[in-house]
């Protein structure tokens, strides 16, 4: 008979003076509200408090006409989705207790009779995950009620054509005969992928010029059985606008990636397209551009334009961890611009807290502001040109 690991030993004695722990500080009153929050705090029935934030003084108006009616209805929404949870959420402890059966049980048999212990772990762990996402299930629909009811009146603060799709562009695969994002693909620098997801479309326009964006998350799968994995392209925003500028081929402008990187680049940026120099030595060591059409290229590309484009990298750059690799196009008459980020936008706040829904909508107005600032640094409502 073999011994238990090491590790399976710790891991056992790890949850046995947790256990030891939880119920020592149960007992003397250990856990506070200050101190234990979010999932715990609820297991434990501790009540914690509003935000106690402060609504953008923008917006003070429109939160007490169409906001501030809603917090009851969705307390009340909030804490029925809990009840639920809770009452749902000890059903996993059969199958966790199966899962842990099979992994500490199985560890001192022979490896012949392993396979039943094994078993017994992938069942109750597969089991537990999908309990889980059961149990959760009415969590998800009210968070997804908050940015289709919450977030869609935030929105209509800009005015009466903005509009709001928690949806985005929807979820569908390349593999499957195509979707909407292969409009995009024609600007030249959506990277190839085989599924692309999408959520909280916004289109409107400011300061006269029309406007869209988006989160979108593109990947494709390789390999297979276990080597299977998936392949992140793209993570971030993409926004769309109007360009004042007359114009009728296709000009993309990328991060420059060195040697390889702009190989790579002249076959990514699409057929037709060849590189274009540019008389800026700040803007050509950076980025790297490419063109259907040189004259209309540099006609596009104006010193301004490109002073105002490194500027606005740097202004995204200080959300990013210091660099923000933006790629845009021009093409058929509009300006794609493609923004890498690993921040969730749009988030709705913890549901383990009572809600007032200022936190998410300063938050949106937030990101509306950088939306804004990417026509107001390029300049594009500037009728007289790039």
């Amino acid at each position: 008979m073999r011994e238990p690991s090491s590790t399976l030993r710790h891991m056992a004695s790890s949850m046995a003076s947790s256990h030891e722990a939880a119920q020592t500080a149960l007992l003397t009153g250990g856990f506070k509200a200050g101190n234990f929050k979010g999932f715990g705090g609820f297991l434990l029935g501790i009540t914690p408090k509003q935000s106690g934030a402060t609504i953008d003084a923008r917006f003070a108006d429109h939160y007490r006409q169409h906001i501030q009616p809603l917090v009851a209805e969705f307390e009340q929404a909030r804490l029925a989705a809990l009840r639920v949870v809770r009452r749902r959420l000890p059903l996993m402890l059969p199958l966790l207790g199966l899962a842990g059966y099979g992994l500490v049980a199985g560890a001192p048999v022979p490896e012949a009779q392993r396979a039943m212990y094994e078993l017994c772990c992938t069942l109750g762990i597969t089991g537990a995950m999908i309990a889980l996402g059961w149990a959760m299930m009415p969590v998800m629909r009210y968070k997804g009620t908050i940015k289709d009811r919450i977030f869609r009146q935030v929105i209509g603060f800009f005015g009466s054509e903005w509009l709001y799709k928690p949806e985005g562009l929807g979820a569908a695969s390349l593999r499957q005969g195509g979707h909407a994002m292969l409009r995009y693909m024609e600007y030249g620098i959506v990277p190839e992928h085989q599924d692309a997801h999408s959520e909280d479309w916004v289109s409107g326009a400011h300061k006269g010029v029309p406007l869209s964006q988006f989160e979108c998350r593109l990947t494709s799968t390789r390999g297979s059985g276990k080597n299977r994995r998936t392949v992140v392209h793209f993570k971030g925003v993409i926004v769309e606008l109007q360009v004042p500028k007359r114009f009728h081929g296709r000009t993309a402008i990328r991060r420059d990636r060195g040697t390889m990187g702009n190989w790579f680049g002249k076959q990514f940026a699409g057929k037709g397209l060849s590189p274009v120099r540019l008389e800026d030595p700040r803007f050509e060591e950076r980025y790297e551009v490419y063109g259907t059409d040189q004259v209309e290229a540099r006609y596009l590309l104006s010193p301004s334009f490109m002073e105002r484009l490194m500027e606005l990298e740097e202004l995204f750059a200080q959300e990013n961890g210091g660099r923000c690799d933006i790629q845009c196009a021009f093409h058929a008459g509009k300006l794609l611009v493609m923004l890498p980020s690993q921040k969730d936008r749009f988030c709705t706040g913890s549901v383990f807290k009572p809600v007032d829904f200022v936190p998410e909508i300063n938050q949106v107005l937030q990101e509306m502001d950088q939306l804004f600032a990417i026509i107001d640094v390029l300049k594009l409502d500037d009728r007289t040109g790039l």
